[in-house]
Parts: C-alpha cells; structure tokens; sequence
C-alpha cells in the first residue's frame, strides 16, 4: 500500500481524532470554526507523516499505528493555539452560561439542564480542590494542557509510571466524589 492510499482510507480517522482532541480540551467557543480547522489541518499532517512512516511488516494495523501519531499532532496544534491565544486554557474556559448564549441560535437550551451542568462543573473543581497540589498540577497539565506523561514527568521529576498511578489516583478520586456528591 502506498502512502497516499493509506491516507485516503484514514481521514475519517484523522477528523475523529480531532473532533475527540478538540471536545476534551473544551477551549471557548470565540474562534472555534478557526481552531476545528486548525486541529484538522494538524490531523491530517499527523496522517500523512503516519502514513509514510508505516510498516505493515510490524504486524499493527495501520489505524494503531496512526493514532497516537495524529494525536499528538493535535495536542501539540492545541498548545500552539493556546499560546497563540485562539483558544484559552485552564480556567479560562467558557462558562455554561457563555456556551448557552452562543448555542442560543443553534438550539433551544434546557434551563434545568443548564444548572446541572453548571453544578457538575462546580462539583469538578471542589472535587479537585481537596487533591494535593502536585496531583492537581498533573491532572491540569494531563487534560486541559495536553502534556504527555513523559512531559509532566520530567517536570516534576518523577517516572512516568509514577505519573501514570498519580494522575489516575487524582481522576478516579474526583470522579468518586463528584458522583456521591461528597466534595
């Protein structure tokens, strides 16, 4: 298979991957047709250096190989973003409220459902407060920053696997909390 065909049978991978990479960084919604673009261009740039970097004699499909690969284009896309300013970061991000005034032309935003969300994202944070700071600082950079654990690792001077038990102790904690209500 040729590198050009590898890509034409994958991009619906590629835009899946950025749709996923774009909804979990949830940046505001100013500029966001510019940072879908962006992130699909990242994308496909990710595809095609997968796609001439493929060996099918490794034994991995070629969906396995390019994922991780097209991924990190998009984080990487993201971080540029950010540090550009086309979309924030952190806490920064819009509130419900802020999404529900932009939405308003698109669909008809349930009050009720409003104010859960605006509670989740409350519970989230008092979640995320009683987390020791380190663990706090991982997390954040884990998922609204969209290091890799090999990042965050090095700066704070731990292994990754170390890392990789913190970062998941941190969410399996807040998710614990935010769902029994106990923050």
């Amino acid at each position: 298979m040729t590198a050009e065909t590898l890509v034409n049978e994958n991009i619906r991978l590629a835009y899946a991957i950025a749709h996923k990479a774009f909804v979990a960084y949830r940046g505001p919604l100013q500029g966001t047709r510019d940072a879908q673009d962006e992130l699909r261009s990242a994308a496909l740039y990710g595809l095609a250096v997968a796609a001439t970097k493929f060996d099918p004699a490794r034994g991995l499909k070629p969906s396995t190989f390019f994922w991780p690969v097209i991924r990190n284009e998009c984080y990487t896309a993201m971080r540029e973003m950010a540090k550009a300013g086309i979309i924030s970061r952190g806490k920064d991000r819009p509130s419900v409220n802020q999404f529900n005034d932009f939405a308003e032309e698109q669909f008809t935003v349930d009050t009720v459902e409003n104010e859960r969300a605006e509670d989740l994202v409350d519970d989230v944070y008092a979640a995320m407060e009683t987390l020791e700071e380190r663990d706090q600082q991982m997390i954040e950079a884990r998922f609204i920053h969209g290091k890799s654990l090999r990042e965050i690792a090095q700066e704070h001077g731990l292994s990754y696997e170390r890392v990789r038990q913190r970062i998941n102790r941190g969410r399996d904690a807040v998710r614990e909390m935010v769902k029994t209500g106990i923050s």
